[in-house]
């Protein structure tokens, strides 16, 4: 019970405690980087109505379920991992949770939600952007431009779609929160 009211204290004033995935940092220029990610695995799923904050509030208790063993087939619990990825489609958003860093196929449980699905991402080249704050469509949507325009600069060319990634509860102060935004990019 202490442990508990630790950690969401120390979440409360910006102390992440989740674990993150590994990169290699490629390149860094104020809050602007190029990191590379080794393979990892995501559980995924999509969202069909709402905006930002109400799709992500969705997408995120379904992963949660997944994750907390309610519903894999396994029934087993999968540590809690930093950051929420989000990439906003036509009609719809897709939420991700990370997989725990070096976990193979094997280990990851079969969710038996139907609307949750696993995939492995190869490593990948990512422009990223990272700025505090309460995440909104406008938040993302400045920050994406600017990401874009430091990405041109360097004659960096576009290889899939931009997401955002939050690291932070929603309990943090917003000003401690650590937000991102990433555009995956090809090699020059």
């Amino acid at each position: 019970m202490l442990s508990a009211l630790a950690i969401s204290g120390c979440s409360l004033i910006g102390v992440r405690t989740a674990e993150e995935p590994n990169y290699e940092l490629l390149k860094q220029e104020g809050d602007f980087e190029l990191r590379l990610y080794p393979k990892m695995w995501l559980a995924s799923t999509t969202v069909a109505s709402g905006d930002y904050p109400q799709a992500v509030s969705e997408g995120f208790r379904r992963l949660f379920k997944y994750i907390s063993g309610d519903s894999n087939k396994e029934n087993s619990k999968i540590p809690m991992t930093a950051p929420v990825l989000s990439t906003a489609n036509e009609q719809s958003w897709e939420i991700a949770f990370v997989m725990p860093v070096g976990w193979k196929a094997e280990q990851i449980p079969l969710p038996t939600d139907p609307t949750i699905s696993l995939r492995e991402i190869k490593n990948s080249r990512v422009a990223v952007r990272r700025y505090s704050g309460n995440n909104s469509q406008q938040l993302i949507k400045s920050n994406l431009a600017d990401l874009e325009t430091w990405m041109g600069k360097r004659g960096w060319k576009k290889n899939g779609p931009p997401y955002t990634a939050g690291y932070d509860p929603p309990w943090t102060l917003w000003f401690l929160r650590r937000n991102e935004v990433h555009w995956p990019v090809s090699e020059n």
